[in-house]
């Protein structure tokens, strides 16, 4: 994953792309979930209902996705719960593309889910999750520290790491999660890179403010890409 301005990757190692929205949940589901879909079937024709679908609908089982909808080639996909939507990418290749998919789809979610209710959130986040395959040492790719000495090479398998900051104070709250899974039996190291906001009073939607909000995280996220992989591994696969 890269920022805008940067040359596209050759070899990329972004696996997947999620922006998240939760919201308190919707007074109709069922309408809810099938306005939608109507609304963006031409872009998204693949519907799937997921087994989270047969849990009741009640307010006190949140978090659930229950539907999930592609498009022609599953690159793409949006999914929806009673109080949540994500907007998924698997072949990401600029932000630019991915923000416009982002855009159509809260744009048909806020517009058909007002009559319902949704007209507020509770939680923003963004993620991108990389995959760097054919790996043996996390340090050779990445600039971080080990909770070890890197003699204890034996420590390294199924090595992982979490680290949660919160941004300056003038980001409202907003906290960046950075995750390194590593596999060595598996040679396979993730890199999780995650922003997002609680908002524990009532916010309101609007689609240019989330925009921006989206681009704002991703620019976090791809700053902190860029500080994280070593500049050796950025020319190879770049």
């Amino acid at each position: 994953m890269v920022a805008t301005s940067s040359p596209r990757w050759r070899d990329p190692p972004l696996q997947e792309a999620v922006f998240e929205l939760f919201f308190p949940a919707v007074s109709d589901y069922s309408l809810f979930v099938g306005n939608i879909f109507n609304s963006l079937k031409e872009e998204y024709p693949t519907s799937l209902a997921l087994p989270a679908n047969d849990f009741p609908l009640i307010p006190s089982l949140p978090g659930f996705v229950r539907h999930r909808f592609s498009d022609t080639s599953g690159a793409v996909l949006f999914q929806l719960g009673q109080d949540l939507l994500t907007v998924n990418c698997l072949s990401y290749t600029s932000f630019n593309d991915y923000s416009q998919h982002i855009h159509d789809v809260l744009s048909a979610v806020l517009e058909h889910g007002a009559p319902f209710g949704l007209s507020q959130l509770t939680r923003l986040g963004i993620r991108y999750i990389n995959r760097f395959e054919n790996t043996d040492d996390p340090v050779a790719i990445l600039q971080i520290g080990l909770p070890f000495p890197s003699s204890e090479a034996d420590k390294l398998n199924n090595l992982k790491v979490h680290d949660t900051r919160q941004l300056g104070s003038n980001d409202g709250g907003r906290y960046l999660v950075r995750s390194f899974d590593f596999a060595a039996d598996e040679r396979l190291l993730l890199l999780d890179l995650q922003v997002y906001q609680v908002f524990n009073t009532q916010h309101d939607l609007a689609i240019d403010e989330l925009m921006k909000w989206a681009k704002d995280a991703h620019d976090t996220i791809s700053n902190n890409f860029e500080s994280l992989v070593l500049n050796d591994v950025k020319e190879r696969r770049k």
